[in-house]
């Protein structure tokens, strides 16, 4: 068995509390909400909100494995319009999770050995505790669901329960969104390749494909339409 960081638990869902404010109907609704993303950025935003309301604490953070490059990066609302922020796997408690796909309580951030401040505090606001699971599904690790800030006390074993279950809901969902961009990503391709010989048959059609694609998506994204809506769009513009 590989080593696990120290207070890094495996995976596991028994030993709940019978009493819990949280059901599993409750749980059965965040999971519609997973499955109706359509990108990974509707469904960082889902996870977050989803978990929050489910385990009452002030916000939820989804950060993304990026496995080939062995790095955690902060994905969804937190990190809109930012940079990109990223951290090696085994660094932090997030980064600690991710790497050995288990669970972690944290209700003294200060005194924590694997809480770091740059990588686990990135939302800016003062932390008091922290709740971390890895999103693992099919023996892969997607990322890591890290609650923060339980609302009227610390985070207990029932929480982690619930987080792991909404975590493994999400992994399912993720991994269902990765399938449908390769597939795009792979019709996108044969489209542009039969674009291209087409346009290149003579020189007054060069680049004309490539015209009405940015044109069309210029369309939509000023009627906002969706990640779908907006990949149709672009194939049908090709």
């Amino acid at each position: 068995m590989a080593e696990t960081s120290p207070g890094v638990r495996p995976s596991s869902r028994d030993n709940v509390k019978a009493l819990s404010p949280v059901t599993h109907d409750d749980a059965h609704a965040a999971y519609m909400a997973f499955h109706a993303a359509a990108s990974v950025q509707e469904l960082a935003e889902a996870l977050e909100k989803q978990a929050a309301e489910l385990l009452r604490c002030e916000r939820v953070t989804f950060f993304r494995v990026e496995a080939h490059e062995k790095v955690v990066n902060l994905v969804g609302v937190r990190n809109r319009g930012r940079t990109r922020v990223s951290f090696p796997l085994g660094e932090g408690i997030a980064g600690s999770v991710a790497g050995d796909k288990g669970f972690y309580i944290c209700n003294d951030p200060k005194d924590d050995p694997l809480y770091v401040q740059a990588i686990d505090g990135i939302q800016g606001a003062e932390v008091k505790n922290v709740l971390s699971a890895a999103m693992e599904a099919g023996g892969e690790t997607a990322g890591v669901l890290q609650a923060i800030n339980k609302k009227g006390r610390g985070f207990e074993e029932n929480d982690a329960y619930w987080l792991q279950l909404l975590a493994e809901h999400g992994a399912l969902a993720y991994a269902r969104i990765k399938r449908s961009e390769e597939g795009w990503q792979l019709v996108r391709g044969l489209a542009e390749a039969v674009a291209a010989a087409v346009d290149n048959k003579h020189v007054s059609t060069v680049g004309h494909s490539d015209r009405t694609r940015q044109i069309a998506l210029a369309v939509g994204r000023a009627l906002e339409l969706s990640a779908d809506e907006m990949l149709e769009l672009e194939l049908a513009a090709l």
